[in-house]
């Protein structure tokens, strides 16, 4: 029993630490200069470099640190996307540690999930933190899925959030041990929607994609466009007929210039829309 126990548990750890290996340098540990590997932070050299490596990590050397910066164009806030990577499983959630300390009660940390198959978003998740956390605490992003199949492909955000303001400078997080929870083999798509209703996008900021999330109570003629903020047409999402449910877009602005956006639902006599941020 001595020799069985032990051999079982490593047995375990083994199968935890391939399936957190889907996630590139899950535990930032490895770095080029303030670059994680298999990460493409929203560093500028010579104007401001929001994302570097820390050695106040949660487990082994280091952990990733984002922090609002001050510019001479005004705050600055961290966006670290990971590359996109394989997945192999639909996994229930996104899971790790962080630490945070906002300026003031309008930050938020963000930490979303993106993923595709064949291309194609088929699911995601995101949290939104603006509790101060002295000590590493755990979070966790619950991943839905909106299409059948699994995914082959994911893409992980991580931003300081809400930095229109100048006393946001000096924000700062610290991110480490990346770690998926559970599997999903079934949706749940017996829930009852009972308001019109359009949410933040999230991640936001981003770079370059983001989801749009809203919900119709009954069956209704939905238009989902984004503009500039000069009133022009961007992109069109929805122009159709749509049965009562929860839905999901995605949004790219690859081929956009960085700035901020309008996003417009309209869904009966629903009407509502708020601004998302691109930065590139």
């Amino acid at each position: 029993m001595k020799k069985i126990l032990p051999a079982f548990l490593l047995c375990m750890f083994s199968l935890s630490y391939l399936f957190a290996q889907e996630i590139p340098n899950a535990g930032f540990e490895t770095w080029n200069g303030n670059i994680p590997e298999g990460w493409a932070p929203l560093n500028i050299p010579g104007f401001a470099e929001p994302i570097t490596p820390s050695d106040d990590s949660h487990s082994g050397s280091k952990a990733a640190r984002l922090e609002v910066l001050q510019t001479s164009g005004g705050a600055f806030p961290p966006l670290l996307n990971s590359t996109s990577f394989p997945v192999s499983q639909r996994h229930g959630s996104l899971q790790g540690f962080y630490k945070f300390s906002p300026i003031n009660n309008a930050q938020q940390l963000i930490i979303a999930i993106i993923l595709y198959s064949n291309s194609q978003f088929i699911g995601g998740g995101s949290v939104e933190i603006f509790e101060a956390a002295t000590v590493y605490t755990q979070f966790a992003v619950p991943i839905s899925y909106f299409a059948e199949g699994q995914p082959d492909s994911a893409q992980i955000s991580i931003v300081i959030g809400d930095t229109s303001s100048s006393d946001a400078a000096g924000s700062i997080a610290l991110i480490d041990d990346l770690f998926y929870g559970g599997v999903v083999d079934v949706d749940d798509k017996n829930i009852t929607i009972t308001n019109f209703k359009l949410n933040q996008n999230y991640p936001n900021p981003f770079n370059p994609a983001t989801i749009i999330e809203y919900s119709i109570p009954n069956e209704s003629f939905v238009q989902l466009k984004v503009f500039d903020m000069l009133g022009n047409e961007i992109s069109v999402l929805v122009n159709e007929n749509q049965s009562p449910g929860n839905y999901k877009k995605l949004f790219s602005g690859e081929n956009l210039a960085s700035g901020t956006y309008l996003v417009q639902l309209r869904a009966g006599n629903f009407v509502k829309s708020f601004k998302m941020t691109l930065l590139k």
